[in-house]
């Protein structure tokens, strides 16, 4: 099984970026828009690693980040 990464960014360019590297690597990405996307995805699925941006519109990466030690999400970030 691949290692999962979780990409949370509202630029689209960033995601793309993102994704094509990682997955050139081998990893299995998926992509949120934003926190609360984020969110969703992290609660139906577990991640490796999740790449967070910190300023993004209504949930900033830092408040994603404590949404998810709230909820026990441990997943790296």
């Amino acid at each position: 099984m691949r290692p999962s990464i979780l990409i949370v960014d509202d630029e689209p360019n960033v995601r793309l970026t993102y994704r094509t590297a990682l997955e050139t690597e081998g990893l299995e990405v998926r992509e949120a828009t934003d926190g609360l996307a984020a969110l969703d995805a992290l609660s139906e699925s577990q991640f490796d690693l999740a790449i967070l941006d910190i300023r993004m519109p209504e949930v900033s990466g830092l408040e994603l980040l404590e949404r998810m030690r709230q909820q026990g999400i441990q997943t790296p970030s």
